[in-house]
């Protein structure tokens, strides 16, 4: 009998706790990728892009107000995918805690939601943009040549130019840089980024937009990370050359930024790839020898001798006929 009574006060005591305080429900079920549009907030929920379901928000995480809650039906986005939306003129207290409750099939979940940890509609572009913010060309080379000792040496050096571009006049800024060596020495932050930089010119299009937000977010913070630790150089002449001491195949990731007298107008990533292609030839030296002009010789002729002996012959013969001219009139 007092066993009885016993669990009947525990029974009506647990009964008032539970009025007194609400249950919360933790049933976080689903992840979520966010997207500020303006001043709505578009979110994205994995695995229900395609699926019907209904959303509501509140402030508070209580059984007595999720129960009382008037859920609404997905929208959809300009691509036909479902999402739930907090508009603009919500009524929410956006700076504090804000709950997302999720109905599918009739079961209802709970997610609390970052709104301190989104990623606007201009930064997911900007991030889908990256290598093409700035443009550049990657694939023209230099020509170095040098004589040493009578050996000509003509080396190939990889560059980065900046050129004209359809959205700005390139020689009205100035640029600067920070090169990172890919050699499995850069950071953990550099070594992400630029696989997930690599991603988006492969496999991003195939990604659900739940997945492109997630993959566009962490590339933001990771570059945004990665600038803040970056020690920059004056471009020159608008164009950036592989480092001296680097080799063939070496590869570079090159922070880029476009400046005015007002600041920083664009940022970009791009990856030079170093050349190394040395063509050495020995190069013998022509000296020039100086000669003399030299005098005509008189006995070089044939003319000349031809026209002495025949002198030679007239005076001979004139001589000869004066001596004996001479010795007849003796």
């Amino acid at each position: 009998m007092e066993k009885f009574k016993f669990k009947k006060f525990m029974l009506l005591a647990s009964l008032i706790i539970a009025i007194i305080l609400p249950t919360k429900i933790f049933a976080a079920n689903n992840s979520v990728a966010i997207v500020q549009i303006g001043n709505d907030y578009s979110i994205y929920i994995d695995g229900l892009e395609n699926k019907d379901f209904k959303f509501a928000f509140a402030n508070e995480n209580t059984e007595e107000k999720i129960n009382e809650m008037e859920l609404h039906a997905n929208w959809e986005d300009n691509k036909g995918t479902n999402i739930a939306c907090i508009e603009s003129d919500t009524e929410l207290n956006l700076n504090e805690p804000v709950y997302m409750v999720i109905e599918v099939d009739d079961q209802k979940t709970v997610t609390e939601l970052d709104l301190n940890n989104v990623i606007t509609q201009k930064e997911m572009a900007d991030v889908e943009s990256l290598t093409t913010i700035i443009s550049v060309d990657t694939k023209k080379e230099k020509k170095v040549e040098e004589n040493e000792n009578g050996v000509a040496t003509t080396q190939t050096v990889g560059q980065v130019d900046i050129i004209e571009s359809e959205d700005y006049d390139y020689k009205e800024f100035d640029y600067k840089y920070q090169l990172i060596k890919i050699d499995g020495n850069e950071s953990e932050t550099a070594k992400e980024l630029i696989t997930l930089v690599d991603s988006i010119q492969t496999d991003y299009s195939k990604l659900s937009t739940y997945n492109k937000i997630l993959t566009t977010t962490k590339i933001r913070d990771l570059y945004d990370e990665l600038k803040k630790e970056a020690t920059y150089t004056n471009v020159e002449n608008y164009v950036i050359y592989q480092p001296e001491d680097s080799k063939e195949g070496d590869k570079y990731l090159v922070l880029l930024q476009q400046n005015s007298d007002t600041g920083i107008i664009r940022e970009d990533i791009q990856f030079l790839t170093c050349k190394e292609d040395h063509q050495q030839e020995v190069v013998k030296e022509v000296k020039e020898i100086k000669k003399a002009t030299a005098l005509p010789r008189t006995f070089d002729s044939i003319i000349l001798l031809v026209v002495l002996a025949i002198i030679a012959i007239v005076a001979i013969a004139v001589i000869i006929r004066m001596k004996k001219l001479s010795k007849d009139e003796e």
